[in-house]
Formats: C-alpha cells, structure tokens, sequence
C-alpha cells in the first residue's frame, strides 16, 4: 500500500478525520458523528466509507452484526497524496 496512490475528496477525508480521532468506530458512530458535524445522511456516510474501503484508505472487521471501521493509512501519507 505504501507504493499506491490514495486519493481523497473532500467529503471522504471527513469521514477519515471521524476514525482518525478514534478507532475503531461503528458504522452507527460514524453516521451519528457525521451526521451532527456534517448533516450527512445515513446512505450518504455509508457510501463514502464503502468507497474508502475500495480504495484500502479504510478497513473493516465485523463481530457478530456489529462491523467496525479503522483507518489504514495515517494522516500524514494521506497529506502527501
């Protein structure tokens, strides 16, 4: 991963600053946090993580019912992308 370029729009380096702070996160937390900072809806948040996890910016591990997401590349690489 470190060869490969990671892109980020604007809406998704929110969602990454959402799991920055703290992770891993639920995707109900991150709906909710987003939703109160950005007025997101729930689809909107839920596509934007999908998107993050093809691009390997984002990954996942799901417990039961509950998936939790995490940050795979710091802030700093994503800064020099």
């Amino acid at each position: 991963m470190d060869n490969q370029k990671i892109n980020l729009t604007e809406a998704e380096w929110n969602v990454m600053e959402c799991l920055w702070e703290h992770h891993p996160k639920t995707g109900r937390e991150i709906v909710d946090q987003l939703y109160v900072q950005m007025g997101w809806s729930r689809s909107t948040t839920l596509t934007l993580l999908k998107r993050l996890e093809e691009k390997s910016a984002v990954g996942s591990e799901s417990t039961g019912t509950i998936k939790q997401f995490y940050p795979c590349i710091t802030r700093e690489l994503a800064a020099l992308q």
